[in-house]
């Protein structure tokens, strides 16, 4: 019958939805926006006005395992970064995006722990997104941490990690300490499990 093959057609497209909007944090596609890197928009200039100054290093990395020697782009300012680097204090890299359902409850969180402890660097990378989303995102949120752009989602390809979020513990020599890649973070978490692992 016509209305019922309509109905049919109509809840298979649902379902469809649905299962790809719970996939979405998954990140087996590896190309970002259709392969396209991350789109360079009038909200640029915004950007560098909202987001914190990204933080200078030390100097590399001295010891192993050395996070990926990927070099990324600050939002604040355009400049290139290098995140084998040491900023001789403990340091949490959190990797977002705009689209990750958990990575916008998490990242309030890295912005709270971040206020409460200014004795670690917290750095933040927003992967596979656009930057008027990422931006969009961070200001709805009232994240202001410093940002670096990875539209091709280099650095979770460098951890062989694919799902979000992910959070990185680098010692103050720079060396990678611990990868975390599970449920959201709050701010108490994440003040423990650094605690545990970077002392």
């Amino acid at each position: 019958m016509p209305g019922g093959a309509g109905r049919g057609l109509l809840l298979s497209g649902a379902v469809f939805v649905l299962l790809a909007a719970l996939a979405a944090c998954g990140g087996n596609d590896r190309s970002g926006s259709g392969g396209q890197p991350a789109k360079q928009s009038s909200a640029s200039g915004s950007a560098a006005g909202w987001f914190t100054a990204c933080p200078t290093p030390r100097g590399p990395a001295t010891g192993t395992p050395k996070p990926p020697a990927v070099t990324l782009t600050c939002a604040h300012d355009g400049r290139s970064m290098r995140l084998d680097r040491a900023y001789g204090k403990p340091t949490v890299i959190n990797v977002w995006a705009s689209w990750c359902p958990p990575c916008r409850q998490e990242l309030p969180q890295i912005q709270a722990y971040a206020k409460k402890h200014p004795e670690v660097v917290v750095l933040t990378v927003d992967t596979r997104d656009t930057t008027d989303a990422g931006l969009s995102f961070a200001q709805a949120a009232g994240v202001r941490l410093p940002t670096l752009y990875d539209p091709k989602q280099r650095l979770l390809a460098g951890v062989h990690r694919s799902a979000l979020p992910l959070t990185l513990l680098l010692r103050a020599d720079g060396t990678l300490a611990y990868t975390y890649n599970s449920t959201a973070l709050t701010a108490g978490s994440l003040a423990a499990l650094v605690r545990k692992e970077l002392g």
